[in-house]
């Protein structure tokens, strides 16, 4: 059984549809999936950092996108083989003398 804060934070999760669920294990007790217990132990550390319900919500998919977008990039990188190295910027030393009034 979960302590009572964690099943506030649950139920406050869902009303705002952020994708939590669980199974019914034997005795009508709820299973959560690895998954799910790391997300709500960090809704939960937002929470206590003062962070709303509303912005809880956008810094995980914030996160998930963020999970997304390195999943590709992994996918597009693993094949392309080793990366050149940048063309080098071209270096020139340019000398400034100041010219005297009146020449």
């Amino acid at each position: 059984m979960c302590p009572p804060p964690v099943k506030r934070i649950v139920r406050e999760a869902r009303a705002r549809q952020l994708p939590v669920s669980f199974n019914r294990a034997p005795g009508k007790s709820r299973r959560y999936s690895q998954r799910d217990v790391n997300m709500l132990r960090e809704v939960q550390r937002l929470s206590h950092e003062g962070v709303s319900l509303e912005g809880i919500k956008r810094i995980l998919e914030l996160k998930n996108l963020m999970a997304a977008l390195q999943r590709k990039v992994s996918e597009l990188t693993e094949g392309a083989g080793p990366r050149p190295s940048p063309p080098r910027a071209a270096q020139a030393v340019v000398i400034w003398r100041p010219r005297a009034l009146g020449n």
